[in-house]
């Protein structure tokens, strides 16, 4: 992912990019309305260009991101050396 989109995501900005700020609009409000998407957010998503297969793609990557984080929360388990520059601290 390009750095600026990077930034702009950890700054709650954004995007350069249309289709991925639609995916991150989506993708938030799946988190924040655990799953309960009004159908504005869908329609956007969708009008974006995604698919409804692609709905379900999101709700796959949240539950697998989640469990994962907090494996590895509870697991004090260390970034990867490959990926220690992009490691984030709110």
């Amino acid at each position: 992912m390009p750095k600026p989109v990077i930034e702009a995501l950890r700054q709650g900005a954004i995007l350069p990019d249309s289709r991925l700020q639609a995916l991150s609009h989506f993708t938030k409000a799946m988190v924040t309305q655990n799953g309960w998407v009004k159908n504005d957010d869908t329609q956007l998503f969708l009008d974006a260009g995604f698919t409804e297969n692609q709905i379900l793609a999101v709700i796959l990557a949240v539950g697998i991101k989640t469990l994962s984080n907090y494996t590895n929360h509870v697991a004090n388990t260390p970034v990867d050396p490959v990926f220690k520059a992009q490691e984030w601290h709110k």
